[in-house]
């Protein structure tokens, strides 16, 4: 029996397989594993640390609003600055306006005092201004076989007034001249012939002059200036 026992013992001694346990139930058991270590603990700043921090915080948040309101003043002072140049503008733009319609209305009034007063003043005048062109062109033409004066209705007996005073002052004989009465001249209008050349004192001509002048101005009423008289 011994010898029996000890051949079937033998195999669970040395891990056959079909042993259903290969523990020593008799074995202490195993110890407990060790507990985990404990935390750290979390260090407690003293009161200069906390301090410190209040005071980095309380100047990190004041530098943070003063550069809020930094950008806030200069977004007003940005929206103050363009609301001025806006308003600059419109007042430029009603300036501009208002000292256009002036100058239309102080043109108009000079306009109308022309269109009143010159045709009056050559009127009152055409004597004197038929005198006076005579007395610059016809010395220049001493030398002229021949000489044709043409003047408006009216304006011969100022104009032989004229040439005779001329005639007395010349210190040569004076070239054959004619004179005569032109029903197409205006008032102020006068005409000088010779040979191969023309002068002529055209009041229309002056008009279309003034008006040419004052087109690019673009002025009101330049249709309404008279084209003579």
């Amino acid at each position: 029996m011994d010898g029996l026992a000890e051949l079937r013992l033998e195999p669970w001694r040395a891990g056959a397989a079909g042993i259903l346990y290969a523990e020593d139930f008799d074995a202490p058991p195993d110890p407990p594993p060790p507990p985990p270590p404990p935390e750290p603990a979390t260090p407690v700043p003293d009161e200069a640390a906390l301090s410190a921090a209040r005071e980095a915080g309380y100047r990190d948040g004041l530098a943070a609003a003063e550069a809020e309101q930094a950008a806030l003043r200069d977004q007003l002072r940005l929206a103050a600055l363009q609301s001025i140049a806006d308003s600059l503008a419109g007042a430029r733009q009603e300036a501009g306006a208002v000292a256009r319609a002036h100058a239309e209305a102080l043109a108009a009034a000079l306009l109308a005092v022309l269109q009143a007063a010159i045709p009056a003043t050559l009127r009152r005048h055409a004597d004197l201004e038929t005198t006076a062109l005579l007395e610059a062109l016809l010395p220049l033409l001493q030398s002229e076989p021949q000489i044709h004066v043409r003047v408006p209705p009216g304006g011969e007996a100022a104009a032989r007034d004229a040439i005779a005073a001329i005639e007395r002052q010349a210190r040569d004989a004076p070239p054959p001249l004619t004179l005569t009465e032109d029903p197409a001249l205006a008032v102020g209008d006068l005409v000088l012939n010779w040979h191969g050349g023309a002068a002529r004192r055209d009041t229309q001509a002056i008009w279309r002059a003034i008006r040419d002048a004052l087109a690019p101005l673009d002025l009101p009423d330049l249709r309404e200036l008279p084209h003579g008289t």
